[in-house]
């Protein structure tokens, strides 16, 4: 097996193919907010504004509780938050993370809303 140097690599040790985009990522994350689009889906209620911009160091249950009381549900009523039509985030998640990875082009994060589990 032929052990390959440093030096042969195409990207070396320290740069990254991928840092203007991730520069910027983090200027959208420089005042320390995300801002979030909230989508309804199914028979949740439709809210009237629907772009936040909320703490990026948040954790995602504190997303769901915001969005409970915009919506005005308690505990007991069911609702399901889905990033991207895709999968639900757990409880610790933050958002942040979520929106380096999982952002628009528009530069926010969507996240829809449901009373049954649709997505996931």
């Amino acid at each position: 097996m032929k052990e390959e140097k440093m030096s042969d690599s195409p990207v070396q040790a320290g740069s990254s193919p991928l840092l203007p985009q991730w520069k910027d990522v983090e200027n959208h994350l420089k005042d320390g907010k995300v801002v979030i689009q909230f989508r309804q889906a199914g028979s949740a209620p439709e809210m009237k504004q629907n772009k936040f911009k909320l703490k990026a160091d948040a954790t995602f249950s504190s997303i769901v509780d915001f969005l409970r009381k915009q919506i005005k549900y308690t505990e007991e009523k069911p609702l399901f938050l889905f990033v991207n039509r895709t999968f639900q985030p757990t409880p610790d998640a933050i958002v942040s993370d979520l929106f380096r990875c999982f952002h628009t082009d528009a530069k926010f994060l969507v996240v829809y809303y449901c009373e049954t589990a649709a997505w996931g």
